[in-house]
This record gives structure tokens, C-alpha cells and sequence, in this order.
């Protein structure tokens, strides 16, 4: 049942808020609910630390406003695209393999005798 009284072409806004997004389910239930917002047209507005498990909305939105205030007095937002989170996630895991290996080759070698 429609309750819109709006012709069927016109412009809509369907948002929908989601305050500490996936703090509380599991990877795979977080992905299927966005997929389903997704499938559904929802505009999100997701809100909450950037982590790892908010990380799992990232193939799902065009913008993340990161909000910060490292001193305690002075808020900052900036705005990334998807492209650019994407970018910074493969750099940190390519830094982070980098140091594996540099750790790795340090390492004295141990023998069995």
C-alpha cells in the first residue's frame, strides 16, 4: 500500500538514520541490511566511529563526512569520496605487508641442530 499522494515520477526522499551502524550484528548481517537499503532507494545517513565495521559501508556510499576534534575544542569535517577511503585502504595494507616482510627479513634465521 502507497500512501504518497506524489505522481509515480516524482522525486522522493527516503532517508533513513542509522545511529552506531553494525556495532551490535555480525559482518554478514551488516552487509545484507545494506544491500537491502540499497535495493530499497534509501538515502543514508549512518552515523558512528569509523572502524572496521563501519568500513563495511563503504561500497555503498558515494560520500563519508568524517568528523574529528583531536584537541577537544576545535571540530573538523571532511569529505571523502568512496574512491579516495578505497584508495587510503590499499595503501595502509600494502604498508602493512611492507612491514612484514621488512620485519620478517630482520629476524635471525633459526636452525634445528
Amino acid at each position: 500500500m502507497d500512501f504518497s499522494t506524489a505522481p509515480d515520477d516524482a522525486p522522493n526522499f527516503r532517508l533513513v538514520v542509522i545511529d552506531e551502524a553494525f556495532s551490535r550484528t555480525d559482518e554478514s548481517n551488516s552487509t545484507r541490511a545494506m544491500q537491502l537499503f540499497s535495493r530499497l532507494g534509501f538515502q543514508l545517513l549512518i552515523v558512528g566511529p569509523f572502524d572496521a565495521k563501519a568500513k563495511l559501508a563503504v561500497p555503498f556510499v558515494q560520500t563519508i563526512h568524517l568528523a574529528s576534534n583531536p584537541v577537544g575544542d576545535s571540530s573538523r569535517l571532511v569529505a571523502l569520496t568512496r574512491g579516495q577511503v578505497e584508495a587510503t585502504k590499499f595503501e595502509e595494507e600494502e604498508s602493512h605487508r611492507q612491514e612484514d616482510v621488512s620485519s620478517a627479513a630482520s629476524r635471525p634465521a633459526v636452525s634445528g641442530s
